[in-house]
C-alpha cells in the first residue's frame, strides 16, 4: 500500500502493474484504488527455455509489452465486426478458451483473469522472442505453444 499512499492518483491512473523476471514467475498485481484497499497478486508461471539452447533475451521485455496488450485488446473488445486489431482470430479464439478456463467459478465482470489471460500470453510471447537472434521478434507457433502449456495463474 506504500504505492498507493504515496502516490495518491495512482489508484485513478492504473489498474494493473505487470512484472517480469526473467526465468523466474511473472505477477501481475491489481493495484488497490485507495490506501485501505488490499493488493490482488496473480503468480504467472515463467517458461522453462532451458532446453532451448542459445537464447536472446534483448527486448523479451518489450515483446511482453505488446502481447500482453494485443491480447487484452481482443479480450477487452472481442472479436466482433467493428474489432480492428492485431490478434489473428485463431490466436484470439484461443484466448477467450484459456480465459474461460482459468476464470471457471469466478465471476464473469472479474476482470482480473482477463488481465492474468492477457499478462500470460505476452509473457509466452516474451519467452518465444528469447529463441530468435533479433530482438522482439518471434514465431507466433511458439508464442501459441508456450501459452498452451502454461499452467493456470496463481492468486497469492
Amino acid at each position: 500500500t506504500g504505492f498507493v499512499t504515496k502516490y495518491t492518483n495512482a489508484g485513478a491512473a492504473l489498474d494493473y502493474l505487470c512484472i517480469t523476471d526473467g526465468r523466474w514467475p511473472g505477477y501481475l498485481v491489481e493495484v488497490p484504488k485507495s490506501a485501505s484497499s488490499s493488493f490482488q497478486t496473480w503468480q504467472l508461471p515463467a517458461v522453462d527455455l532451458s532446453k532451448e539452447g542459445m537464447l536472446y533475451p534483448i527486448g523479451a521485455g518489450d515483446t511482453v509489452a505488446a502481447g500482453t496488450l494485443a491480447a487484452w485488446q481482443y479480450l477487452h473488445h472481442g472479436s466482433g465486426d467493428n474489432f480492428f486489431g492485431v490478434v489473428p482470430s485463431k490466436i484470439g479464439k484461443r484466448l477467450s478458451e484459456r480465459k474461460a478456463e482459468w476464470s471457471e467459478g469466478v465471476s464473469s465482470e472479474d476482470e482480473g483473469y482477463k488481465m492474468a489471460t492477457a499478462f500470460a500470453f505476452g509473457l509466452a510471447c516474451g519467452s518465444a522472442s528469447c529463441l530468435q537472434q533479433e530482438n522482439s521478434v518471434f514465431e507466433v507457433d511458439d508464442a501459441v505453444k508456450f501459452f498452451g502449456g502454461m499452467a493456470s495463474p496463481v492468486i497469492q
